[in-house]
């Protein structure tokens, strides 16, 4: 139901979304999960992870975080009747200087896998973060 409530909100009425004798009839296991629901789905994972952190890492570490970027890839179809996992991992921080000063560069890989850990999309989110103390 989920998925038939996203497909309402953004409008889009793709019957491989919406209807399994359709998505098999083209080709596929199933109904297949929206791109766009899995985008929902890691922005939510990366917005909880500053909630859950946010507080103190603001207070004692932070004075500034900024989303710079997020770049979407898509390597298989994601089947509606399927179990599947969010992986966060975290890049090295890169330091950087500009005209506001120093920041460090952190890019979040958020994957989806199926319990197999077949990557089915990674989306990389890259935030800028500055250090208190840092000018």
């Amino acid at each position: 139901r989920e998925i038939n409530k996203f497909c309402e909100l953004i409008d889009d009425n793709n019957s491989i979304y919406l209807d399994d004798a359709v998505a098999i009839k083209t080709g596929y296991k199933g109904r297949l999960i929206p791109p766009g629901y899995f985008m929902s789905i890691t922005n939510r994972a990366i917005s909880q992870f500053f909630i859950i952190i946010g507080p103190e890492f603001y207070q004692k570490f932070a004075t500034g975080v900024i989303h710079t970027s997020s770049e979407v890839e898509f390597y298989s179809p994601m089947l509606l009747n399927k179990k599947y996992k969010v992986k966060i991992d975290l890049t090295e921080p890169v330091k950087k200087t500009g005209k506001k000063g120093t920041y460090y560069s952190i890019v979040f890989k958020t994957s989806i896998l199926d319990e197999n850990d077949t990557i089915y999309a990674i989306d990389n989110h890259e935030f800028f973060i500055k250090l208190a103390g840092d000018r």
